[in-house]
């Protein structure tokens, strides 16, 4: 689809735009078509992946396609009217970004986005720029920055979570309804589109190795049975019915399964295996050969 001169005068990010433009243009790539991913692409023609997003950077700052998270990259609609009013809102940000602008003009562009997302039928969410959760913890940040080598950390914003109130004093000029709907009600909206993850998963997560559980508890009790005879004495049956109960009824008979793969491996090939800690305390653990203590208070049999 694309055709890539490497000895041309004209860039390759450069190619690859004009041709994305061109085809858009031209009606060969239609609204809503999705275009190959930036790792495809780079890989297609060859290229570095920075060249292939430096040109969808351009032709999204352009207007020409956008990006939806984790889905792709899509053309743009061709809707005469909205394209140019989307232009005109980019054509604002980039000219203000490069030249300076005041709260005014940033309330200007914000009423302008907003209609813009009334018109394409997209949602419009306030949302501030949170580095820290409360302001007192600017000072923090200050000294954070100044370690880093910052010459302006005196002069970043205090961009803290502001509270709802704070948010829609912020908007106010949106008028109360505009300020509510942007602030409450489309912020519910997104996130009621987005499912409950944890980072941390809320189980143990151990390794699985088969049979965990009956390995463990038939090991422990032949090697009892062979240190104490058939019939277990009390202290020895009741102690190690305790510990392996809690073992294997909190899924941690893999984790003592692998610490005696590891400690037979380590003594086969000739290396003394010491113990410390709470393996000292775990009869189980002397009874799968992980340990040579024995937790038991004193007794012959």
């Amino acid at each position: 689809m694309f055709l890539i001169n490497l000895q041309g005068k004209e860039s390759i990010y450069e190619q690859i735009r004009s041709q994305i433009e061109k085809f858009i243009k031209n009606g060969i790539l239609k609204p809503d078509d999705k275009l190959p991913s930036v790792r495809s692409l780079a890989e297609e023609l060859g290229i570095n992946p920075n060249t292939v997003m430096k040109a969808y950077q351009e032709l999204e700052k352009n207007g020409y396609i956008y990006t939806l998270n984790k889905k792709g990259v899509f053309v743009s609609g061709t809707d005469k009217k909205n394209d140019r009013d989307r232009k005109d809102a980019l054509m604002m940000i980039n000219t203000l970004k490069e030249e300076g602008f005041s709260r005014k003009d940033l309330e200007e562009i914000n009423k302008k986005i907003y209609k813009l997302g009334k018109k394409v039928g997209k949602m419009t969410v306030a949302t501030c720029d949170v580095h820290f959760l409360d302001p007192d913890d600017e000072l923090i940040r200050r000294i954070i920055q100044y370690g880093q080598g910052y010459t302006d950390a005196d002069e970043q914003p205090s961009i803290y979570l502001r509270t709802t109130e704070e948010m829609l004093d912020e908007f106010d000029y949106l008028g109360s309804e505009v300020a509510e709907e942007v602030v409450i009600t489309n912020t519910n909206k997104i996130a009621d589109m987005i499912e409950n993850i944890s980072p941390i998963h809320p189980d143990k997560c151990p390794p699985v190795l088969e049979n965990s559980e009956e390995n463990l508890r038939e090991m422990c009790y032949k090697k009892a049975h062979e240190m104490y005879g058939d019939e277990l004495p009390g202290i020895v049956k009741e102690r190690l019915d305790v510990e392996l109960n809690s073992i294997i009824g909190n899924g941690y008979a893999v984790m003592y399964i692998m610490a005696q793969k590891l400690v037979a491996k380590s003594t086969e090939d000739g290396y003394l295996v010491g113990s410390r800690g709470s393996v000292g305390s775990s009869f189980a653990a002397t009874m799968s050969s992980i340990t040579e203590c024995n937790p038991l208070p004193p007794h012959y049999y």
